[in-house]
């Protein structure tokens, strides 16, 4: 028959391991922080450039004078795909 001291030594062994074990993450997540925080402002900043190349890309393919494949070869090669839409007919 297991004895109730038994447990409380276990869960208070546990508890021991597990707050050693939550300290260590801690330093391990405190030493990352700064580059996290980086990679984020990163993002943000990747996701505001891509949209306005995008809008800019946009509003060049609408326009027939345009050399829009060669637009859209160079925004491929940096792993920017452009969507395509049927140009609108313009009245002159």
């Amino acid at each position: 028959m297991v004895d109730i001291q038994d447990i409380r030594d276990s869960l208070q062994d546990q508890i021991v391991a597990d707050a050693k074990e939550l300290e260590k993450i801690k330093k391990a997540m405190k030493r990352i922080r700064a580059a996290h925080q980086r990679y984020l402002d990163l993002l943000e900043r990747a996701k505001q450039t891509e949209e306005r190349v995008l809008a800019a890309a946009s509003v060049l393919h609408q326009d027939r004078y345009s050399d829009t494949e060669s637009m859209k070869e160079f925004l491929a090669e940096r792993g920017i795909e452009v969507e395509q839409s049927p140009p609108q007919k313009q009245n002159l």
